[in-house]
């Protein structure tokens, strides 16, 4: 049974990180490797643009087909938020054996720079927190009335280049954020969701084209998980902080060692078109699906709104119209959405770079309506952030704790205290 309720707020601005353009991919099954990534969405992107550069009208017919081009794919966003840094993500599909197979890579020492006006240059630094991605220099900003290229060159020399990009001129304030909670309940416990939505309203004159994503901070307790029949060594770092160690049949959790916070990002983009509402109020936009995490805490919600290019919403739009579909990646995608960046010297490339105003709102989610609820003489169970699985901590060894991970700054994590944190 399900049940549910609608709780109105007014929305609060704040001027925090930018996220991304990402797209929809709801119905899309991935292995659960890859969507941990937290490039994904854009991988997710390079393998549907692959079979979109080579797809035909014939009938498929997998042992005819082989796919003999590695593919490069090229996603980057620039925004008017002086807070966040701009990015680039690059990867590239690598062809196996010249057979019906691709992996994807990240691409980590590539050339990365936006031109400005056709005269200067800003370089992107590779992020080495996040592979494959490309920060724009701190306090970089786009601005009204400037034109923005995007030029990449991969080590082996091949050029990519984008179309020039405008900011689209008019920014739209959100009216409101509202969200609903619904609970489902089962035999011992009920789960419990917050569904969010926003009112706008849209300005007199056609060509408005919003898109909506998310973070949730969350208090973080567990900072580190080791792999199967791993320790955590604190005197190494990156991929060799956690050693394998022989005979060793569990996988151990870390308490942080200071203050953090949990990033969990939107991994689906709802768009919008103003065709049909042109001048008037928008009510009830779904944009984010927040199940109950962890008991006792609140938690704070960034909502980001863009307004983008006619340009870019089409691209957005052939990409949600693929992943909605009901068949497989090799199905023939119903537009090529190869994107505005282009081979200069060879090569094939796939992606979009957009120029993008944004608005930035907090919303604080008070979970204490929830946390003393109950159904039937049931209570909420919260998901915890490992699984649905309890912490598992090391053993204490001839009474000395087991070592407790820091909290790294990046993609994941923070020990800043976010803007609109309440407790």
């Amino acid at each position: 049974m399900t049940y549910s309720t609608k709780i109105m707020k007014l929305s609060k601005k704040t001027n925090s990180l930018f996220g991304w353009l990402r797209f929809k991919q709801s119905h899309q099954k991935q292995k659960k490797s890859l969507r941990n990534h937290p490039n994904y969405l854009l991988i997710l992107v390079a393998f549907i643009s692959i079979f979109s550069v080579f797809a035909c009208v014939e009938e498929y017919d997998e042992s005819n087909f082989k796919l003999n081009t590695n593919v490069v794919s090229i996603d980057g966003s620039l925004s008017d938020d002086k807070e966040d840094q701009s990015r680039v993500v690059i990867s590239e599909s690598i062809n196996m054996n010249n057979q019906f197979s691709s992996s994807v890579a990240v691409v980590t020492d590539a050339k990365v720079e936006v031109l400005i006006d056709g005269q200067q240059r800003i370089v992107f630094q590779h992020d080495k927190t996040t592979l494959g991605t490309y920060l724009s220099p701190k306090d970089f900003a786009a601005e009204q009335a400037k034109k923005y290229k995007l030029l990449v060159t991969m080590p082996d020399g091949r050029v990519f280049e984008s179309s020039e990009q405008q900011m689209p001129k008019a920014k739209t304030k959100i009216d409101s954020i509202f969200y609903q909670a619904e609970f489902k309940e089962s035999n011992t416990f009920f789960d419990a969701n917050y569904k969010f939505f926003v009112d706008i309203t849209d300005p007199a004159g056609l060509g408005d084209n919003y898109a909506w994503s998310w973070k949730l901070y969350e208090d973080a307790f567990v900072c580190l998980t080791c792999g199967d029949s791993q320790k955590y060594n604190p005197s190494a770092s990156g991929s060799d902080k956690c050693v394998t160690i022989p005979n060793l049949y569990t996988r151990y959790d870390y308490e942080c060692a200071s203050k953090c916070y949990r990033i969990l990002r939107s991994t689906d983009v709802n768009i919008f078109k103003d065709e049909f509402s042109d001048g008037r109020k928008v009510k009830n936009i779904f944009f984010a699906n927040i199940p109950f995490y962890q008991y006792n805490r609140g938690a704070l919600l960034e909502v980001s709104q863009k307004k983008l290019s006619n340009e870019a919403f089409r691209y957005a739009k052939a990409i949600e119209d693929q992943n909605e579909k009901s068949g497989s990646l090799a199905d023939t995608p119903p537009a090529a959405f190869n994107g505005n960046i282009k081979a200069k010297n060879g090569g094939v490339v796939t992606g979009f770079f957009s120029v993008v105003t944004e608005e930035k709102y907090q919303f604080w989610i008070d979970r204490n309506e929830i946390l003393n609820k109950e159904i039937n003489g049931k209570s909420v169970r919260e998901i915890g952030f490992l699984g649905g699985r309890l912490p598992n901590f090391e053993p204490y060894v001839f009474g000395s704790p087991p070592p407790k991970a820091p909290c790294e700054e990046g993609y994941y994590f923070t020990n800043k205290k976010p803007k609109g944190w309440k407790n």
